[in-house]
């Protein structure tokens, strides 16, 4: 799954409490802070519908100033490793 979490752009820098979470959490594959509108983006694991709530829900804890998050499901990967590719060849 990939998830989008808006978070309140009034609170300033960065949730250190919500950064230092993610990392110590299993499901999180990939976590990306990005400018804009949206603050997190989330690359997940999940077994179950049932586990995805239960994430969500711990991530909503974790983070305040949460606003929205918005999940999809991954049907297929079309490409992979595209980062990697990057970096290697900067």
């Amino acid at each position: 799954m990939l998830l989008q979490v808006t978070v309140d752009r009034r609170r300033h820098g960065r949730n250190v409490v919500f950064d230092e979470a993610v990392r110590d959490c299993p499901e999180v594959l990939e976590c990306l802070l990005l400018s804009g509108d949206m603050g997190y983006w989330l690359r997940v694991r999940v077994a179950s519908l049932a586990d995805y709530e239960d994430l969500r829900e711990r991530l909503l804890t974790l983070l305040p100033g949460v606003q929205r998050i918005t999940a999809s499901v991954v049907l297929q990967s079309i490409v992979g490793n595209g980062a990697a590719a990057l970096l290697s060849s900067g």
